[in-house]
């Protein structure tokens, strides 16, 4: 089992810059300068060539020609690291939860050579990390946008089981299968993104109004529970007396973490199991059944009165059955696909 992986590198022309690493409960941000490595010789090659490459990354074909991919410079950064980042990270759990991945350890470190020393030495930075609390601000006009008859779980109470669908360790890349109740019931995760201050992001609000709507239209007959698409099993909030002490912000206030979809069993894994992923060959053969269901799916949402909104290839889900499910209620519209003056409405759908 990988034990961190390289995420994100932040680069600084011309003076290196700051790799970004995850690991089980952990993240590192590890400060590559190009200054503090220039006083050693051979020791530092790798280090410096990797610097160089990463800078280059992105480069047209006319330009300099990385060293090496991005993907072994970032593992090249990482070596002179990984004794003090084994030694920092915490013993891995057999507990696996949704706040163990949300809410890791931090640490900011930095390597340096000197004209007396020129070996590597990493060391924790003097600088403190920056903790950003996942999720959204649960604001009062959040906090009345949100339906009261929502199940709500924390993100301690929600299992992150260790299947590799696609050789992506969930508790580093993000976990998407999830599990809840006392009978283990499998959802689908999706984790919304940091909101700004107190702004109510209007694709969230809408998201959650449409769901609703799903509900209220299953529960009234106006819609098959059978209908193939994707439903609200929860939501997950998180209290702020509950958070990490490094977490908390001056504004002592829940957060909406994300939403607990019912889950569907893809046909591969969910990052590659959406209509657009699929072969020509797939297509081909399978056209006339997906035409279908994407026919019946249309049509039993707008009988409900529910728009779809963002009709796309990328929000249509390909289960192991070889059906296909509406997913994504955001409201939004994909460009290409639906054209902005028609966006949340059933003629956008029709279109898309």
């Amino acid at each position: 089992m990988e034990r961190f992986k390289p995420l994100t590198w932040a680069r600084f022309p011309g003076d290196g810059g700051i790799l970004h690493v995850r690991g089980h409960s952990t993240k590192f941000t590890l400060h590559c300068f190009s200054k503090n490595l220039a006083a050693a010789p051979a020791d530092l090659t790798t280090e410096n060539d990797s610097t160089t490459s990463m800078n280059h990354e992105g480069d047209t074909d006319d330009g300099p020609t990385p060293a090496m991919t991005s993907a072994e410079a970032a593992r090249a950064l990482l070596q002179p690291f990984l004794s003090l980042m084994n030694e920092l990270a915490p013993r891995e759990t057999e507990s696996h939860t949704l706040y163990n991945y949300l809410y890791p350890q931090q640490f900011n470190l930095a390597a340096e050579a000197t004209q007396n020393d020129t070996t590597i030495r990493p060391r924790i930075s003097k600088e403190k990390p920056v903790y950003h609390p996942p999720g959204q601000i649960m604001s009062l006009p959040m906090r009345t946008q949100v339906p009261s008859s929502f199940r709500r779980y924390s993100s301690q109470q929600v299992k992150v089981p260790l299947s590799w669908h696609d050789g992506r360790n969930p508790m580093i890349y993000g976990p998407q299968e999830v599990h809840v109740d006392n009978n283990g019931t499998k959802c689908f995760l999706k984790v919304f993104r940091p909101s700004d201050g107190d702004l109510v992001p209007s694709a969230t609000i809408m998201e959650l109004r449409k769901y609703d709507k799903i509900e209220e239209a299953i529960a009234k007959g106006r819609l098959s529970p059978q209908s193939r698409i994707c439903r609200l099993h929860g939501i997950v909030v998180d209290s702020y007396d509950d958070l990490p002490e490094e977490y908390k912000t001056t504004r002592a206030q829940d957060h909406l973490v994300g939403l607990l979809l019912t889950y569907i069993e893809p046909m591969q894994s969910y990052r590659c199991s959406g209509l657009n992923s699929m072969s020509d060959e797939f297509i081909r053969q399978h056209h006339f059944n997906l035409e279908r269901d994407l026919d019946d799916i249309l049509q039993s949402l707008h009988n409900a009165d529910i728009v779809w909104g963002d009709v796309s290839v990328y929000n249509v889900l390909v289960g192991k059955d070889n059906h296909i499910y509406g997913i994504d209620f955001g409201g939004s519209f994909t460009p290409g696909w639906i054209d902005e003056s028609n966006q949340n409405t059933k003629k956008g759908d029709l279109q898309g």
